[in-house]
């Protein structure tokens, strides 16, 4: 197991997971910690993630305040799709957290 990490809009995320194994490449971890220093980079702008697997980067960048313009999360392999949408759902911020950012 293991948490997934901190980020940009207070409190942390849930797992990502694929049933019984977390997957937290190394460059997501690097990147989950350096995007909430350098948020200006994509708050306010369009963004696509190709290849998101199961959401990582994106469930950070919802959570940014100002989050992106637009956030677009795909995947080529058609059966992480479910666990892509489910856990940018479950990782979205809190309407009520976003007033208070």
């Amino acid at each position: 197991g293991g948490g997934g990490g901190g980020g940009g809009g207070g409190g942390g995320f849930l797992p990502l997971e694929t049933g019984t194994s977390l997957y937290l490449p190394c460059t997501y971890t690097l990147l989950s910690r350096l995007l909430p220093r350098r948020h200006t980079l994509v708050s306010g702008r369009r963004v696509c993630e190709l290849g998101s697997g199961l959401g990582l980067l994106s469930c950070l960048l919802q959570r940014l305040r100002p989050p992106p313009a637009r956030l677009v999360a795909t995947d080529g392999d058609p059966s992480v799709l479910p666990l892509l949408s489910a856990n940018l759902a479950a990782n979205r911020a809190d309407p009520a957290e976003a007033d208070q950012a």
